[in-house]
Parts: structure tokens; C-alpha cells; sequence
């Protein structure tokens, strides 16, 4: 054993000295030549305007397409989510009107081609009647208008472009503008808004975040402005919503917007007439052009292109 330890410690230390001696000089000049070579094209690279321009336009076309891919895998993903719980829960009927054997007060509508009005055991036993009819009313206003699926819709646009700030403030204002909606839509058949208010304080006291209640919220997106809603019916104008973006979220949201906006029109410009060579020192740029231009510029004198 010792032997053959030492076999091996003289013979590392032979084929280290040997690296070191001959490996080592030569590393260190390929090393050196690659990185006059990518020097030296590097610098080819960026005299030769349309380099920049190509990878501003990719970069901008990239990024639009991977968040309309990523927004639309996204809203899907969540659908098939809600749908998957809404299908284990214990439903009687299967027509426009579904109830739900269930505990939570809540009620919800869901469904993009052929909306269901949702509404638990829960919600009929904690409410009165006014107070049921008033909620029945607000999700028959979302079932007709098919705001399920305008809200899917809309959850597409903001997770694809959620790169740009004022977008997510947008969309949020137009979810609440369809809540604001549904709600006038039952006061104005229930004569009264107290009956309404008085059902979203008590769905806001009992429910507790968990079970149906939880899902829905992930359905629709639009809880955590309740009190805002409340206030609005009984004539406070306070609890209406404006949609009023900062300065800083309004500007970096037109920078980007307009950054994105050249990097996909710039390409369009990027086209030339067949036979044109765009070179204006063919001396210079003639051993990176393409075939075209190279005999373009063999036929044609130096001095007339600058």
C-alpha cells in the first residue's frame, strides 16, 4: 500500500509539473488569441449598426410574446384550478341556478361560454330574504353581461403585460367598475341598496377565508374592496372607485410602452429595395456584407458612396 501511494503521489506530481510546464503556456495563449478575436469582433459587431438593431427588436418580440404565452398559461391554469374545486363540491341541479351544500356564505358566478349562478346552503340560512334576493340579483347581472368571461379576459391582459405598471392598476379599476355595476344593477330592481349592504357586511363578517369561500376569491379576483362597495351604496361618494395612477407608474409605464412599441416597428424599417447596398464605406464594411453587396461594391468606385 505504501508503495503504491507513492506511485501515485510522484506520478501526480509529474503530470503537474509537466501541465505547468507545457499545458499551462500554451492555455494561457489560446486564452489570449480568443480574446482578441471576440475583441476584435465585438467591436466589427457594434460599427455594424443593424447588430444593435437586431437584438433590440428580438428582445422586444421576445418579451411580448413569452408574457402573452405566460399571461394566457397563467388565466388558464387558474380557471382549470377554480373548476376542479367547484367540480368536487356537493351541488344540487345542474341548471342556470346551482346550489351548494356547503357552510360558507358566499355566492359567486363562474363559467365563460355558459355562466352558473353558484349560491351555498350557508348563504340562504345566514340572510334573510331581501337580503338573498339583493345577492341573487348582483350575480344575475354578471351571469347576463357574461362578466366571467371579460374578467378572464382581462386577467390574460394584466399577467401578460404585467411588466408595465399602469396596467395592473387598470385592470384592477375595471374589476371593481364590475362589481360597482352588478350592484346597481340590483338596487335598481330591489328599489332599495340597504338590503345589499347590509348581505356584503354580513358575507364579509362570516366568511373566514377558507373553503368555498377561499376558492372563490381565487376565481373572480375581486375581493378586499368590500367596504369601499358598502360605503357607495349607502351615498357615500367616497367608496366609489377612481382610477388616478401616480406620476412615477404613469411615466415608466409610457417608457416601456413606448420602448416595446419601437422595438416591434423598428424591424418593419429594416427592409431594403432589392439591389441596394446600405454600406457607406464599402472599403471598410466590404468583408461582412452579403454576396449582393459585396459585388455592389466591386463594381461600384469607393469615392461615391462617402
Amino acid at each position: 500500500m505504501p508503495v503504491m501511494l507513492l506511485v501515485i503521489y510522484f506520478g501526480a506530481s509529474a503530470g503537474t509539473i509537466f501541465w505547468f510546464a507545457y499545458g499551462l503556456p500554451g492555455l494561457i495563449s489560446l486564452t489570449s488569441a480568443i480574446a482578441v478575436f471576440c475583441h476584435s469582433l465585438l467591436i466589427r459587431c457594434a460599427a455594424y449598426g443593424e447588430v444593435f438593431r437586431l437584438a433590440f427588436s428580438w428582445t422586444g418580440g421576445i418579451l411580448l410574446a413569452g408574457g402573452v404565452c405566460y399571461g394566457v398559461a397563467k388565466a388558464i391554469a387558474r380557471l382549470a384550478k377554480a373548476h376542479r374545486a367547484i367540480r368536487s363540491l356537493p351541488k344540487k341541479g345542474a341548471g342556470s341556478v346551482v346550489i351548494v351544500n356547503d357552510p360558507s356564505r358566499i355566492a359567486f358566478t363562474f363559467g365563460l361560454l355558459r355562466p352558473r349562478i353558484y349560491i351555498s346552503t350557508g348563504l340562504l340560512e345566514g340572510l334573510d330574504r331581501k337580503e338573498a334576493r339583493a345577492v341573487f340579483l348582483h350575480e344575475l347581472c354578471h351571469k347576463r353581461g357574461f362578466d366571467p368571461l371579460k374578467l378572464f379576459l382581462l386577467s390574460v391582459l394584466r399577467d401578460s403585460f404585467s411588466y408595465i405598471p399602469l396596467i395592473k392598476g387598470f385592470i384592477g379599476h375595471a374589476i371593481a367598475m364590475k362589481e360597482h355595476e352588478a350592484d346597481d344593477s340590483a338596487v335598481s330592481r330591489m328599489k332599495e341598496p340597504l338590503s345589499l349592504a347590509s348581505a356584503l357586511l354580513k358575507l364579509a363578517s362570516l366568511n373566514n377565508g377558507e373553503g368555498l369561500y377561499a376558492a372563490h376569491a381565487s376565481i373572480k379576483g375581486t375581493d378586499g374592496f368590500v367596504a369601499g362597495r358598502v360605503r357607495r351604496l349607502v351615498g357615500d361618494s367616497g367608496g366609489s372607485p377612481r382610477f388616478c395612477p401616480s406620476m412615477k407608474t404613469a411615466v415608466s409605464s409610457a417608457i416601456i410602452t413606448l420602448t416595446l412599441g419601437l422595438a416591434l416597428v423598428w424591424p418593419a424599417t429594416a427592409a431594403l429595395p432589392k439591389g441596394h447596398c446600405s454600406t457607406t464605406h464599402c472599403a471598410s464594411h466590404f468583408d461582412r456584407q452579403g454576396e449582393e453587396c459585396k459585388a455592389h461594391c466591386s463594381r461600384q468606385s469607393h469615392a461615391g458612396h462617402g
